[in-house]
């Protein structure tokens, strides 16, 4: 993630980090920092900071699956998700004990939402 320096401080992503963006989550592809603004005599101008065209790929179903492309700092409602590690297979497995009960709980959703007696 990089800090952009602006005068509200805006956290552009990263390739492959999880966004929110328009209340749907996505991951994203790619991130192109827009060229500084030159004068005529190739001097930099004195202008707001690089614009990010952040193209996002959905990783829901609330929506199509086509990308999406935003600029990032003027996107509103934009957010970086902290990204988290998955579960390392090296520390052990649940416990028989807790893996039945974890699957007892899912067993109404895979017979149709219908408790049965077995």
């Amino acid at each position: 993630m990089v800090l952009v320096e602006s005068p509200r401080a805006v956290a552009v992503p990263e390739q492959g980090n999880l966004v929110r963006v328009r209340d749907r989550f996505w991951v994203v592809e790619s991130v192109v920092a827009s060229d500084p603004v030159q004068a005529s005599n190739g001097l930099a101008v004195d202008a707001p900071a690089a614009h990010h065209a952040i193209r996002l790929v959905p990783i829901d179903d609330k929506g199509g699956a086509d990308p999406l492309t935003v600029y990032w700092e003027v996107e509103p409602g934009t957010e970086v998700r902290p990204q988290s590690d998955l579960p390392d297979p090296a520390r052990g497995l649940d416990d028989a004990e807790t893996f039945s009960a974890i699957s007892l709980f899912h067993l109404p959703h895979r017979l149709g939402g219908q408790m049965t007696r077995i």
